[in-house]
């Protein structure tokens, strides 16, 4: 494995080669396009992803665990095909409906959160902002989902187990099913009520039959673990960061693009360079086609 800005590797090259139409990436949102629970693309990223989704015929499809609405909510992104919460609820993608379960009464468990978080015993600060979980102030952002609730307490991991406590608390009150859901403790930075046994690879599943699956080239693009298992189920994989280095990647096909919790320079890089040489090429096919035209008048 090789980082994006060392030489080409077989796989770079192969995307880069490849026919637009035979591209499949899977790519997650956060800490690979936006740091963390941060919706906040710029004009030039939006079009990027738009013209990749024009270019690949919807073969760009962002994958997150997080709520897929905080995606196209964003301006000039309502359309874009989205997969979220661990491969339930699916948006944008022909064929498919948009959930695959029936939905919870996430209003309920998002009040009866809210009530707990600040009983006395706990005492917790809750917020829906992102720029405010990410400040120096331990607090936690509390998220209604479409299949469930999530507790972020990102990078204030001294609210983990208060989280446990309010997660268990919205579970019981709202009347989850204990056949269906479950509270999920293992995720890097969120405690979340989910669906039970639920994973970001188990779109794999969801969508064997569908002609994405039939494309030559699948691919996963993501940091987190969640997204590692969909690598190992593709073969094959886009690393962003150096989350994913104490992960055995002999049996994946792979390289590495450079970022940091607040700089996905690398990953637009690769983005913009995918776009503009998809784009040229087609410029060159009309072209030289134009040209064959007018030679056999």
């Amino acid at each position: 494995m090789e980082h994006l800005n060392m030489s080409d590797t077989p796989l770079k090259t192969a995307i880069l080669q490849s026919h637009p139409h035979d591209l499949a990436i899977f790519m997650d949102f956060d800490d690979c396009l936006d740091k963390t629970t941060v919706r906040n693309l710029t004009t030039e990223q939006k079009e990027i992803l738009w013209d990749l989704h024009r270019i690949t015929n919807g073969g760009i499809i962002i994958t997150t665990n997080s709520d897929g609405r905080s995606v196209f909510e964003m301006a000039e992104m309502d359309g874009f095909p989205v997969i979220s919460e661990f491969s339930t609820v699916f948006r944008n993608i022909p064929g498919m409906p948009q959930y695959l379960h029936s939905t919870p009464d996430c209003n309920a468990a998002f009040n009866h959160a809210s009530r707990r978080a600040s009983e006395e015993d706990l005492d917790v600060k809750i917020t829906q902002s992102a720029e405010v979980l990410n400040q120096d102030i331990p607090v936690i952002k509390l998220e209604k989902k479409e299949m469930g609730l999530a507790l972020v307490y990102g990078k204030h991991e001294q609210l983990k187990e208060k989280s446990i406590t309010i997660a268990k608390y919205a579970f019981l009150k709202a009347r989850f099913s204990d056949a269906n859901f479950e509270i999920d403790e293992s995720g890097k930075d969120a405690v979340e009520i989910k669906i039970k046994k639920a994973a970001k690879a188990d779109v794999i599943d969801h969508l064997k039959d569908h002609p994405l699956l039939n494309r030559k080239l699948q691919l996963a693009m993501g940091d987190s673990g969640s997204d590692f298992e969909l690598m190992q189920r593709l073969g094959k994989g886009i690393i962003v960061g150096n989350a994913l280095d104490t992960k055995d990647q002999s049996n994946i096909n792979c390289f590495k693009i450079a970022a940091t919790a607040e700089d996905f320079t690398e990953t637009w890089t690769f983005l913009r360079t995918l776009r503009n040489t998809y784009k040229n090429r087609t410029v060159l096919t009309v072209t030289n086609t134009t040209k064959t035209a007018l030679a056999r008048r």
